[in-house]
């Protein structure tokens, strides 16, 4: 993996990633959950708007029911709320997310291509962990994934598994995006969504 930071006089960093299958290949899992970016933000960024899928959680293998457009909602709302916690939230073929607090401060994350994102107060490990919702304790920060690509979603727990063209595989890939800060009352994620095109 190579990570390229280039951080702007005006406070912007383009983030590229670009990731080369190598090594000990024939012994790589058949499919790996993601390929994509982690971080953590501070928790007073709760509310979030995209243009890609939606209103809905989506997934590469699941996406026909959400459609293209401009879409808001809170961290919370972004949830889906599973008997079995598991997983979930996430948002498919977007080319840029926000998010922003109720002090007009704003992040937007931009790219040139498509990508997954979501946005929770859970670590994957507190979702594995729990057994009921009720075991969910959120955490004190907003857990943001940018995802170049995700494993589809399948049916295994009462079906078959993903397709293969809808597998996550040891593959080579590249992704990239801009960090842009903003204050939500000065101009909007879309207005800045715009400009990048």
């Amino acid at each position: 993996l190579q990570y390229q930071y280039s951080i702007y006089p005006d406070g912007d960093i383009v983030c590229c990633i670009d990731g080369i299958a190598s090594g000990m290949k024939e012994n790589a899992p058949v499919m790996i959950p993601r390929l994509g970016v982690n971080m953590r933000l501070t928790k007073e960024f709760t509310d979030t708007e995209w243009r890609g899928r939606g209103p809905g959680e989506s997934y590469v293998d699941s996406k026909q029911a959400n459609h293209f457009g401009v879409y808001s909602k809170t961290v919370d709302e972004l949830f889906t709320n599973y008997v079995k916690p598991q997983e979930n939230g996430n948002r498919s073929d977007c080319d840029w997310v926000s998010l922003s607090d109720n002090q007009s401060n704003g992040l937007i994350f931009i790219a040139d291509g498509k990508f997954d994102f979501s946005a929770s107060h859970y670590e994957v490990s507190d979702l594995e962990l729990a057994k009921h919702t009720v075991d969910l304790k959120p955490r004190d920060y907003v857990v943001l994934n940018i995802d170049y690509k995700q494993n589809g979603l399948g049916s295994n727990s009462c079906g078959q598994d993903q397709l293969e063209k809808y597998r996550c595989k040891f593959d080579d890939f590249s992704l990239s995006f801009r960090i842009s800060a903003y204050n939500t009352e000065e101009t909007s994620a879309v207005e800045l969504g715009r400009l990048s095109k």
